[in-house]
């Protein structure tokens, strides 16, 4: 198992208005996928800071300072992380808000826009697909941190036996 900790693979929730965070908890926990609801950005951001395998965040939540925090949370991630992020939005047709909402959360980089009201299926499908993915960049990051190992052990024998070979047989 590559995942070191259960938080790695929660869902976070930052829905504040309504009942979305609750439908949303209730849908997943059918899957058994772990969740925590935030009440606002700086709750996520510190729940983000502890761990999640990805978080689902309200478009009506996404202000500017949000925005601005995540980025500079993403800047900060280490180079395999790629933290999925799914945006509910508001139905209906698109509009030039829309469009520019859609472009302001591109800083996202790994994001999944889906349109309210959303059936219980999508939801699902889309969380699954994101925490398979997530887990194969833990997998990713394991293997990696593998190799650095073996690599060093590689080195430190290298070094023993070209330091043995230098030493002058005793007879």
């Amino acid at each position: 198992m590559f995942r070191r900790s259960p938080l790695e693979m929660r869902v976070l929730l930052l829905a504040p208005i309504g009942r979305d965070a609750a439908l949303l908890a209730g849908t997943l926990a059918s899957l058994q996928i772990e969740t925590a609801i935030s009440r606002d950005s700086e709750t996520l951001l510190q729940m983000l800071s502890e761990g999640a395998g990805s978080a689902i965040v309200a478009e009506e939540a996404i202000t500017p300072a949000l925005l601005q925090e995540l980025d500079v949370w993403l800047k900060s991630q280490p180079a395999w992380s790629d933290m999925p992020f799914i945006v509910l939005t508001s139905s209906g047709s698109p509009t030039q808000e829309s469009h520019r909402r859609a472009q302001e959360l591109q800083m996202l980089g790994n994001f999944t826009l889906i349109e309210r009201p959303a059936r219980p299926e999508t939801v699902q499908s889309a969380v699954r697909a994101v925490l398979r993915a997530r887990m194969r960049q833990y997998e990713v990051r394991s293997r990696q941190e593998a190799l650095i190992q073996a690599n060093a052990d590689l080195e430190q024998f290298a070094y023993s036996a070209s330091h043995d070979l230098k030493e002058p047989l005793e007879l």
